[in-house]
């Protein structure tokens, strides 16, 4: 019997490591609110330095963000456009670390993207695509596609229920659990071991790594639900939920 990984153990300490860094970041300096009228169908997050955390709710019509500034100089300010139902938010800056805090309509999509920094997401039906070279990821009950570009750090996935998901990793962990049978889950990593936790029914399954590889869930070559996982170094491990 394979020892199941506590996933969700380490999503809520990783989530707990996300809140302690807002927090810090605060250190008295200055940052801004803003609510905005939807509505929007994407909501485009571009950051250079801090982390970013999207949170979905059905109640909600609008987008309200809120940072959390460190700066030297002049106050960054925060700017918003809007086009075709797509939002993009960005803040300027050369020598500054934002935060982001963002509540949007759980069926929007989301594209955020930080040069240094975790991005936190939670509780979104549309598709999520995300990029970090430098930082972690942690998901939450995601209804749309997955698509992930992640230099250094551990992605981390539970409550999934999107068709797909493509995670490229240079160097982290990742672990992504479903709770709807996928269509097609694509993940490689340069190092760091791979976890897929996956309903039934079966699955083709293409494994490559130069570790460990334990699959404990049916395999059919036939079947057009396929999970292909390649880790130059590192375990793979599949197993049914």
């Amino acid at each position: 019997m394979t020892n199941r990984p506590q996933t969700s153990i380490r999503l809520a300490v990783l989530l707990a490591s996300v809140a302690l860094a807002v927090t810090a970041c605060g250190g008295g300096d200055d940052g801004q609110i803003l609510t905005l009228d939807g509505p929007f169908s994407v909501v485009a997050v571009a950051g250079d330095s801090g982390d970013i955390t999207v949170t979905g709710r059905d109640d909600a019509t609008d987008v309200t963000i809120e940072t959390v500034m460190e700066f030297s100089g002049d106050q960054p300010t925060l700017e918003t456009s809007s086009t075709d139902g797509v939002l993009t938010v960005t803040t300027p800056c050369d020598d500054c670390s934002v935060t982001y805090i963002i509540t949007v309509p759980r069926n929007v999509t989301v594209e955020l993207t930080t040069e240094s920094g975790d991005i936190t997401v939670t509780t979104i039906d549309g598709d999520a695509l995300l990029s970090t070279p430098s930082g972690s990821v942690a998901l939450n009950e995601i209804g749309g596609l997955l698509d992930i570009d992640i230099g250094s750090g551990t992605v981390i996935g539970v409550n999934l229920t999107g068709p797909s998901a493509t995670v490229v990793s240079d160097s982290g962990r990742v672990d992504l659990t479903y709770d709807d049978p996928v269509d097609d889950v694509t993940i490689v990593t340069g190092s760091g071991n791979i976890t897929v936790q996956v309903p039934d029914p079966p699955y083709a399954v293409n494994a490559d790594t130069s570790g460990d590889i334990d699959i404990n869930i049916d395999v059919d070559d036939a079947s057009s639900r396929l999970l292909s996982l390649t880790a130059e170094t590192g375990s793979i491990t599949v197993y049914r939920k």
